[in-house]
């Protein structure tokens, strides 16, 4: 692929999830993108209904085993039919130069104007997204501040923590290092009941702008970025206008601060369980100046 291609790549995070394999078996990899078919003036192209020609163009997919594994719109360039390679590569320094499997076989096929989806659903990894999780709150930490989420890095980090107010009272607060930070309403809960938390803040997703948001309108973008919302039992307790440092998805801790600062202790002292990330709804977020309901 041209340097230019490969740089958008990599800007566009574009990972798949965690797939099974077995050293032992085969298994059948397909990849349709921009870069393998020949440009919009081509008969073939011209043959294919307009939509589905600007699909093959503007959308990645593979597949795993006959299972889409990867899904992501990311226009790229045709390509020469000779710079196709299967199995090495070069302008990618993150990338080792050769595949160390073993390729069996490989074929070139054309689809039909049958088998393309003009506006595939979108197939990527969970590194992005909001965060949720089943979250059991202490005893006796009365006066303490813990850590729910952490990300970044030491002096530019992001913190949503829990402070204990009271054996059955909490407020739960949040620290943009160096630049800002707000701290919500006392909220009744009870210790040892279990309940679900959901957390979005600006640092759980790429930079504004990113090709993972592309699915989406620009306005759930910059809410996705600049807003800050905890949410227990589905229930908006905490929500706060403000940006955050960006982070690396393995900058991202759930119960534990790595990062030092001052805002919140080492670890979460309660259970956090079934902690997993959620596809990105415009729901999840409030409406600036909007009423909200802070007792779950």
């Amino acid at each position: 692929a041209p340097a230019a291609a490969a740089a958008a790549a990599q800007r566009a995070h574009i990972l798949s999830g965690v797939l099974p394999i077995s050293p032992s078996q085969a298994h059948t990899v397909e990849i349709s993108h921009g870069g393998l078919f020949p440009i919009e003036s081509d008969p073939l192209m011209q043959a294919l209904p307009p939509a589905a020609a600007d699909s093959l163009r503007r959308w990645v997919r593979l597949s795993w085993n006959g299972e889409p594994a990867l899904t992501m719109p990311l226009p790229l360039p045709a390509a020469n039919p000779g710079a196709v390679q299967i199995g090495t590569q070069e302008g990618f320094p993150d990338l080792a130069p050769q595949f160390t499997g073993t390729v069996l076989g490989q074929q070139r096929s054309w689809p039909t104007a049958a088998s393309i989806d003009p506006a595939p659903p979108v197939v990527s990894t969970a590194q992005f997204g909001p965060v949720a999780a089943t979250v059991t709150f202490p005893l006796d930490r009365v006066g303490r501040s813990e850590p729910l989420i952490t990300t970044g890095v030491p002096g530019a980090g992001n913190f949503i923590f829990v402070r204990y107010l009271a054996p059955d009272s909490i407020q739960f607060g949040y620290d943009h290092w160096g630049v800002s930070g707000a701290i919500g309403e006392p909220i009744q809960i009870t210790p040892g009941k279990s309940y679900q938390l959901t957390f979005t803040l600006g640092s759980l997703y790429p930079p504004e702008g990113d090709f993972w948001f592309a699915p989406q309108t620009g306005e759930l973008d910059r809410l996705a970025k600049n807003q800050v919302v905890v949410r227990l039992d589905g229930v908006p307790v905490f929500v706060v206008d403000s940006p955050a440092h960006e982070s690396p998805p393995g900058c991202v801790t759930i119960g534990e601060n790595r990062i030092g600062g001052s805002s919140a202790g080492t670890a979460f002292s309660g259970q956090l369980e079934n902690v997993r990330r959620l596809p990105l709804q415009r729901d999840l977020f409030i409406e600036p100046g909007a009423e909200i309901s802070r007792q779950p």
